[in-house]
């Protein structure tokens, strides 16, 4: 009996034995006449507008994205938010103090019981004098007092955080636009001229700045809403006598900003302060973080509306997709889907609880999606050690990435494992342009993708940023690459084509301006091409503008059952302006990288099957 993956590859070597005897006349063409039929599209197909929980410190909006996009050259922004932005957000944060953990010495305040995946402390950033905290009843008793004669304030604040000193969390990260509030009740002594509380917010990165609403409060309000600049709202909020029962709408204040509806929570702080031999007391009983418009539907409704608003404003394609866990392990990696332009995202991509990975993917592909197996060496952005010994902690990712093979054998066979004999469960395609993710280098992602394919697993490459924020550029994190797609249009179907069949390049966009394609005969990238008794076949590569200043290798691996690669050659070609010899002796694929001077990764080509009669 043969085993999955020959009967895989016996599959593979059949089928296009039937279509190549329907297709011989089309095969009889010049090299390249079906190449000439489409064109290249540079797309980022893992970005995230609303998903800010990775803590990064310029949060994304939509906007920030599409403006890099736009400055950078790019073509489409294939979005893939996190299912949990489209299940919504009917759970509140509540944070009381029954349990809180503080000493005097302390910086921290500790939630000692909380659960999983909460928000698990407060930071607190205070002078070395005048400020006393303790925990009383379940309440949180603050004290702040200031020198008689100094104008300076005195000040003390408080942020909320997680366990590793940001706030990561999905459900902590929400968007304005599910109704969103905070809430806040206790008790205030002491506001006036020289003293004051104030609760600062931060949302999403924008091209003007990152937007925040500051709200002070007072006795009395005497102004309505402030905006500073394009970025920022400050209003007043009266504390009524000393009791605080406060409810922000935080849409509402974030809306005379530009743009200001496309903005995600980040940070939650509240400050007091005093001067001038004053004395402020605030006492919080608990804080609470509420969605109003909770479900799933109203926030895709309004992410499909930014996608239209930012597609005439910054002239990027856009489409939505969505980017799933299913019990996300480092052997069981996040999937992104990516629909037709006539399936809703919302109303297509919802997971039952009870709905396992190959029949997710199922769900997709029968609706003529394309499934993607996300960063499979897991999502940690750093790796702090390296067979027992630390490494550096600033080390940046083309530093990490120079470092080779970072994964040792027994994790690499752990992550290969369900994606070579599970034939990854029916995906369409492997996040393989990674400088560095997880645990490993892009050496790793390359040699897990070139087992697939040897395995006859037919996962087809790309690469993407997977960005929750910050700039775009040669540094940009988690990853700087992107992905060219060699399509008949940029519509969303035609895109779609282009990916299962394997019409893609991903590389370094930054670095790597020219247009790049590989074929091999009439075969391009993605095809199989049959060899006949002469053995050897002509590669060419199209390449606009020519570079003279890179090492363009052609990496060529065995098609066999088994856990390691076979790679039959991987060496510079010499001739690249013209045909270059391939020699087929057995049954194989080739590629081709390409390098700078310096070795530094530019660009990567999907594979040309090549099969001997």
């Amino acid at each position: 009996m043969l085993s999955p993956a020959a009967a895989r590859r016996a599959g593979l070597l059949l089928l296009p034995v039937l279509i190549l005897l329907s297709l011989i006349p089309a095969l009889a063409s010049r090299p390249g006449s079906a190449f000439s039929d489409i064109r290249s599209y540079l797309v980022q197909m893992h970005i995230h507008g609303h998903s800010n929980h990775n803590g990064n410190d310029l949060p994304a909006s939509m906007e920030s994205h599409c403006s890099e996009a736009s400055k950078n050259g790019f073509d489409v922004i294939w979005w893939t938010d996190h299912e949990s932005l489209f299940k919504g957000f009917a759970g509140d944060i509540v944070v009381d103090f029954k349990d809180a953990v503080f000493n005097a010495d302390s910086t921290v305040l500790v939630f000692a019981d909380s659960p999983a995946r909460s928000l698990t402390r407060i930071d607190i950033d205070r002078p070395p004098r005048g400020t006393d905290l303790k925990v009383t009843d379940g309440r949180l008793n603050i004290r702040v007092e200031s020198e008689p004669e100094s104008r300076r304030p005195n000040r003390l604040e408080l942020a909320l955080a997680s366990e590793r000193g940001k706030v990561r969390l999905v459900n902590f990260c929400r968007p304005v636009t599910s109704g969103l509030e905070f809430r806040c009740w206790g008790r205030v002594r002491g506001l006036g001229e020289d003293t004051s509380v104030r609760l600062k917010f931060d949302f999403s990165w924008h091209p003007a700045g990152r937007h925040r609403a500051v709200f002070d409060l007072v006795r009395t309000a005497a102004s309505g809403p402030q905006v500073i600049g394009d970025t920022t709202v400050v209003q007043q909020v009266e504390a009524v006598g000393q009791s605080l029962d406060l409810v922000l709408d935080l849409q509402a204040a974030l809306a005379p900003l530009p743009n200001g509806d496309d903005n995600t929570l980040s940070s939650c702080r509240i400050e007091i302060a005093a001067r001038s031999g004053e004395v402020v007391e605030v006492v919080l009983d608990s804080l609470k973080i509420v969605s109003t418009r909770p479900d799933g539907e109203n926030q895709y409704n309004v992410a499909e509306k930014l996608v239209r608003r930012y597609g005439d404003a910054y002239g990027i394609k856009q489409y939505m997709g969505v980017e799933v866990g299913l019990l996300h392990l480092p052997t069981m990696p996040h999937m992104n889907a990516f629909l037709p332009g006539d399936k809703a995202i919302y109303e297509n991509t919802r997971v039952r609880d009870d709905m396992s990975r190959r029949e997710w993917i199922k769900f997709i592909r029968d609706m003529g999606g394309v499934v993607c197996v996300d960063h499979p060496f897991g999502a940690a952005l750093r790796l702090k050690k390296l067979d027992g010994q630390s490494l550096p902690p600033d080390l940046s990712l083309r530093e990490l990435s120079r470092k080779k093979g970072l994964v040792n054998d027994a994790y690499f066979k752990q992550v290969a494992r369900p994606i070579v004999e599970g034939g990854a469960w029916d995906a369409d395609l492997l996040e393989v342009g990674y400088l560095f993710r997880g645990a490993g280098s892009l050496e790793d992602h390359l040699r897990l993708w070139d087992l697939a394919l040897a395995n006859g697993v037919r996962l087809m490459g790309f690469g993407s940023s997977d960005s929750h924020g910050g700039r775009w550029g040669p540094y940009m994190e988690p990853n700087p690459f992107a992905t060219w797609i060699w399509s008949a249009s940029d519509d969303a179907d035609d895109l779609l084509d282009a990916m299962r069949s394997g019409k893609m390049v991903f590389g370094d966009p930054f670095l790597w301006k020219s247009e790049l394609f590989f074929g091999v005969e009439d075969a391009l990238m993605g095809d199989t091409l049959f060899v006949g008794k002469h053995k050897e076949v002509g590669g060419w590569i199209h390449m606009e503008p020519w570079r003279g200043d890179i090492k363009v290798r052609l990496v060529q691996v065995e098609v066999r059952d088994g856990d390691e690669v076979n790679i039959i050659r991987s060496d510079t070609i010499e001739n690249t302006r013209g045909k270059f010899v391939i020699r087929v002796e057995k049954p194989c694929f080739a590629r081709v990288e390409v390098y700078d001077e310096k070795e530094i990764p530019l660009a990567f080509t999907n594979p040309v099957y090549l099969m001997p009669r």
